[in-house]
């Protein structure tokens, strides 16, 4: 199909149009396989026992174990609500400290104990709260290699990480590294879980394509279906007139 001048300026002023791009899943599943090198250089960095240092102070990754404390804790790294200062302050604590050494019950208190003992300002709370933001968003980052069911978040709903989750998906990592659940649980950094939940998802379809691509393989492919779309959508429209 000839695609005119004309079609194409129609097309970039088409909000219809751009839905329709942004709605298509291959589109979504190329952007979503893009490698992101930064993110990648991170999560190996974390794979080979490596910390992070948020406002001066160093920082383990975020391992399933604490991740399921911080949700039990409603911690809003977890809910994706706007954090008050004991969020920052639980996350700090949770980041620095072993899990065996509070309980619930004294657990907010040694954080704010903690805060105040480095020295957060409000400068400090808001930049370390985004440092653990993007610590959380390279977490999620291999999960979106995985097919992409309708999230719990369109459905209304919080995301789930409590006691179930934390046991499965350890199970499944334990049996992918052939390690301990207690080992994955306190020491393999949840991104990495991830990584191994992909290994087995794709052991598991293997039939299917659950890969990363570099930049230039998705861009090329991108503009492919760009144009496939082009001719899709005008051939509808044509049609419906």
């Amino acid at each position: 199909m000839s695609v005119t001048a004309e079609d194409k300026v129609r097309l970039a002023s088409s909000t219809e149009f751009q839905q329709f791009l942004a709605d298509d899943p291959e589109m979504q599943t190329l952007e979503a396989s893009q490698i992101d090198y930064d993110v990648e250089k991170s999560m190996l960095w974390e794979t080979l026992g490596g910390t992070h240092r948020i406002c001066g102070v160093e920082v383990s990754p975020i391992t399933p174990a604490i991740w399921c404390f911080m949700w039990l804790t409603h911690n809003a790294l977890c809910t994706g609500k706007a954090p008050v200062l004991q969020d920052v302050a639980n996350a700090f604590y949770l980041l620095t400290h072993n899990l065996n050494e509070f309980h619930f019950d004294t657990f907010e208190e040694k954080a704010r104990q903690f805060a105040e003992s480095i020295n957060l300002s409000k400068d400090d709370i808001v930049t370390a709260w985004e440092e653990m933001v993007d610590m959380v968003e390279r977490m999620n980052s291999p999960l979106r290699m995985l097919p992409q069911a309708e999230s719990a978040s369109k459905r209304g709903e919080e995301p789930v990480f409590d006691t179930d989750w934390f046991l499965s998906v350890c199970s499944i990592a334990a049996s992918e590294a052939n390690v301990t659940m207690d080992e994955i649980a306190c020491h393999y950094p949840l991104s990495a879980v991830y990584g191994l939940l992909v290994i087995r998802a794709r052991k598991a379809n293997p039939d299917s394509c659950i890969s990363r691509h570099t930049p230039e393989y998705v861009g090329k492919r991108m503009l492919e279906r760009t144009e496939e779309l082009i001719e899709e959508f005008l051939n509808k429209d044509k049609k419906a007139s």
